[in-house]
Order: structure tokens, then C-alpha cells, then sequence
């Protein structure tokens, strides 16, 4: 469950019953100005559950969406004001008011979540690995989001003003409803996103003591002697702990003081990605299976023995025979475009969490975006058949001798069969097993194989420096300083990664990484 998604889904009006605190302290957070900002008279007792209220009357009491848009009114009197924000107090116990605010979030279009407050796929995939080859456990937690106060800090500057009489008041039938306004937000809609994932690492640093990485996000490694014990990975309500039993037992218990948690058991899922963690063999499987599943339902997809690639053979040939079609009306090509861009995005979670085997493909049909017809949507469909034939594949986690200490690398360049000037770069990691991939195109006038061989090595260079960061900090707790950083570096720029076979990397540019082992 996505954080924003949860938090504006729990808006409602039920919530707003008596336990409002209605005119906060004027040396509370919410009730600070800036001068330079201020239009009009400032009301010290301007009270935000007010203002609310006033949003209410203005909208003729339409109860709040789950997921609010902006909606346009056409009455001229009537002017919908929006809010980013709803403060609520609450009692801390039967006597007294505490007051603290708490988030929820209003916003006219959804707000990209930051990928720096999760971890990666790769930095996930690489705690798996270590939880196999110690034999840790991995359990799996679910934070009650309601329960969860996440207050404002006193840093946080709040801007508000009065419109002008002729713009703050506003006609409901026969009543005068005045309207408040900020020139910022609360928090405003990124900040929020920051205080949710700071209150994650108060408790974990602060209060568990584990420790937390500048570099490597949503990661805290409890390693009290320099090797690390518990290892937790905190995503919007989601919190995976990696340890013996005991020592997740501790701190599960830790914890349950200052969350309201519920147990999911052995890890299954997380980020998209289908686990299966078997323990005592030493091994771990990760797939997409319930994406594809959920893909091949919802589009009634049917398997076909035929479709053996996840890009036809062709392709390329027709895709230059397209070039020369009658371009496609306006109307149609953004009808078409949008339902290109739609396909794509649905298959790309998918390639991140485990399907190595389509990142080539699905590449390469995203880098044509532009050019999108029904040719292209006839590709991707092909494409939905590949996964729908071979939805139970996986990638496997072992205890492989050959990258126990080191990561392996293999890079690929492909070109473009019928322009020599286009070519596509990739690589694959391996530490256990496939760790990393990633497919990028790439074209210049002067592009030639020693020139893509160069980009592909300067790309995998800077991920492996990445991930042997990651690996050292989920192994120790502790960071790369400045020396050990450019030592590492050194190291993988003398060694070089291994390069694949000129038949392989033919067989990457058909069936995908997963090709060339």
C-alpha cells in the first residue's frame, strides 16, 4: 500500500467529531508567518480545522474522495478552495489535550514518490543474499498508518494570508463563507514524504540504535561489533526484518513500542517481487508470477508455444518498414500513444523485480515512444504472450562460490542491424546470482563498437562501485569513507569486468540477459 494513497484514503468526515483543539497556541508551528509573505491582516487565531470547515460549506458539504481531484465550478460565486492539509488533534489520555498534527495529503495530480526514502531492487536483492548465506530469517511487518503521528518540526515555516475582501468572501445561498488560503502548504506534498521516512529513522537510529547509510536509503543494519545482526528495510508501510530469530524476536518486541504492528510472517512478497526463501537448502527464488498472473487476467491473455522471445526475430526489418507508413492523425496518434505509454509502464515493474530475461525488449519498445502505432502495440501484446508462456520463471539465489567475494559483471553491445549508427548497451551482475541489469540504447554519428564497448564499460564501472557500497554497509554497518571508496574504484577499473561472447551477446539482444548463462 502506497503511503500517500493510504493517508488521503482515511480522510473522511467521521473523523472530524469533537476532538478538535480549535485555536491553537499562537507559538505553535502551524501558527508561524513570514513576513514577507504576508498579504493582508494576519489572524493569530486563525485555526486550520476552521478553514476546513469553511472548504466544506464552500463545496455545499460534498464529503471528501478517497483520492480528491480539483473540481471546477461554474457558479461564479462559488469558488471550491483547495487544501493540502488537515491538522487533528487528539487526546493522549482521558484529562488533558496533547496537541500534534498529523498529514493527510490533497493533491490535484499524484505525487511521484522519491526513490530515495526506499531501497532498491539491487540493494534488495543483495540483502537477500546475505540473509541466505548466513542463514538468517526474513520476516515480513505491516504498519498501521492510522495510528502513526508523525508531528511537525518547529523548522517548518507555514505561510498564510487573507485574500482581499472581494476575493476571500464568498456567496453559499444566503450566507458569506470567508476563505483562507496558503501561499505554502503545510509540509508541502514532498516535505510530508520526508517526515514520514524521518520518523522510520528516529526510531530505528535513535531509539534501536541501528545504523542508517547518507547513500544506501530505507536500509538500517544493527551491527553492534562491526558485522551486521538484524537487517530492516523500511518501504511506506512495509518493514522486512533479516536476522536469527532471536535477535528479530528483540527487536520486534522494541518495535511494537512505538508502532502498531502486525505480523505477516516469513517473507513472500515485496516490492512487486514473488519470494520463495527456502531455508534449509540455502536458497532463494524471486519472480513475478502474480504480476504476470494479474497481467495475463486482466487482459485475458492466452499462451502461445510459438512465442519462444520476447521480441520477434524480425523485428527490426519491419520496424524500418513502418518507418515509411502514412503518418497517423493527431487524434489517433495520441489515442495510441497514451495506450502505448500505458502498456509499457505495466511491464516495467515487472523486468525491475525479477524478469532480467524482457529488460532488452522492453527497453527498446520504450525508447520508440515517439513513433508509437499499431505495430508497436502488436509488439507489446507479443510481448504479454512471452511473459504469459514462461510466468513461472525466476531468478535464483544460491551459495555461489564463484561471486561469494566478488561480483561478477558482463556487459553486452548489440547494434542495430540496419542502422550502424544505433546500439544497445547492457550488463548483468552477479553475486549469488542476478543481482543487477539494466539495457539502454544509445546512437551517434560516429558510434562504433570500440565507442559503445566504452559507454557500457563506463556504466558498469559506476554500478559496481554502487552495489560493493551497498554489500559493505548491509555486511558491517558501516560507510565507504573517502579512501576506501576511490580504493574500490581503483580495483574494478584494473580489473574490468568479464565481457560475454560474441554469441551471447547475439543471444542477449534476442532473449534477454538471462541469456548469456
Amino acid at each position: 500500500m502506497n503511503f500517500f494513497e493510504a493517508i488521503v484514503s482515511g480522510l473522511n468526515l467521521e473523523d472530524y467529531e469533537d476532538n478538535f483543539e480549535r485555536h491553537p497556541d499562537p507559538d505553535h508551528p502551524s501558527n508561524r508567518f513570514h513576513d514577507a509573505d504576508m498579504n493582508g491582516e494576519i489572524e493569530w487565531e486563525f485555526s486550520y480545522e476552521e478553514a476546513v470547515d469553511e472548504a466544506i460549506e464552500a463545496q455545499h458539504g460534498v464529503v471528501w474522495e478517497s483520492k480528491p481531484t480539483i473540481k471546477n465550478k461554474n457558479d461564479a460565486n462559488i469558488i471550491t478552495p483547495v487544501y493540502d492539509f488537515v491538522t487533528k488533534s487528539f487526546k493522549s489520555d482521558e484529562d488533558e489535550w496533547e496537541s500534534k498534527t498529523k498529514v493527510f495529503l490533497r493533491a490535484s495530480k499524484p505525487v511521484a514518490k522519491s526513490p530515495d526514502y526506499s531501497p532498491s531492487q539491487e540493494a534488495f536483492r543483495l540483502v537477500l543474499a546475505l540473509t541466505m548465506v548466513r542463514g538468517f530469517s526474513a520476516k515480513h511487518y505491516s504498519i498501521d498508518l492510522s495510528k502513526m503521528d508523525v508531528s511537525m518540526p518547529e523548522i517548518e515555516p507555514v505561510y498564510i494570508h487573507h485574500p482581499s475582501l472581494k476575493e476571500a468572501v464568498h456567496s453559499v445561498g444566503d450566507d458569506k463563507v470567508q476563505v483562507h488560503r496558503l501561499i505554502q502548504p503545510i509540509h508541502g506534498l514532498k516535505n510530508a514524504e520526508r517526515l514520514w521516512y524521518n520518523h522510520f529513522r528516529q526510531v530505528f537510529v535513535e531509539k534501536l540504535k541501528f545504523k542508517d547509510s547518507k547513500t544506501v536509503r530505507g536500509i538500517y543494519v544493527y551491527a553492534p561489533a562491526g558485522e551486521s545482526k538484524v537487517i530492516a528495510l523500511v518501504s511506506d508501510d512495509n518493514i522486512i526484518l533479516c536476522g536469527k530469530d532471536d535477535d528479530i524476536d528483540k527487536v520486534e518486541t522494541q518495535l511494537e513500542d512505538h508502532f502498531s504492528v502486525t505480523k505477516l510472517g516469513e517473507l513472500r512478497r515485496f516490492f512487486g517481487a514473488d519470494i520463495s526463501y527456502n531455508k534449509a537448502f540455502g536458497r532463494i527464488e524471486i519472480g513475478a508470477w502474480r504480476q504476470i498472473f494479474s497481467l495475463v487476467s486482466k487482459y485475458k491473455i492466452k499462451t502461445d508455444p510459438k512465442v519462444q522471445a520476447p521480441l520477434a526475430e524480425d523485428f527490426d526489418a519491419k520496424w524500418q518498414q513502418q518507418l515509411s507508413a502514412p503518418l497517423l492523425k493527431a487524434d489517433e496518434k495520441a489515442s495510441i500513444t497514451a495506450e502505448f505509454k500505458k502498456m509499457i509502464a505495466e511491464l516495467i515493474p515487472i523486468h525491475e523485480c525479477g524478469r532480467s530475461d524482457i529488460t532488452y525488449a522492453v527497453t527498446k519498445l520504450a525508447s520508440l515512444e515517439e513513433h508509437a502505432n499499431q505495430f508497436l502495440i502488436d509488439a507489446v501484446k507479443r510481448l504479454r504472450v512471452y511473459l504469459a508462456n514462461t510466468a513461472d520463471e525466476e531468478i535464483l539465489l544460491t551459495p555461489n562460490d564463484e561471486t561469494r567475494d566478488k561480483f561478477k559483471a558482463y556487459i553486452s553491445t548489440t547494434f542495430d542491424e540496419l542502422d550502424k549508427h544505433k546500439a544497445t548497451i547492457g550488463y548483468i551482475v552477479l553475486k549469488h546470482g542476478p543481482i543487477s541489469w539494466r539495457s539502454k540504447p544509445i546512437e551517434g554519428p560516429e558510434l562504433d563498437p570500440i565507442e559503445a564497448e566504452i559507454q557500457a564499460q563506463a556504466m558498469i564501472v559506476d554500478e559496481l562501485l554502487r552495489l560493493n557500497e551497498v554489500e559493505h554497509f548491509i555486511r558491517t554497518g558501516e560507510e565507504y569513507d573517502r579512501m576506501r571508496r576511490k580504493k574500490v574504484a581503483d580495483e574494478i577499473l584494473s580489473n574490468g569486468p568479464d565481457l560475454g561472447l560474441t554469441l551471447a551477446q547475439r543471444q542477449f539482444s534476442e532473449r534477454g540477459m538471462d541469456s548469456l548463462f
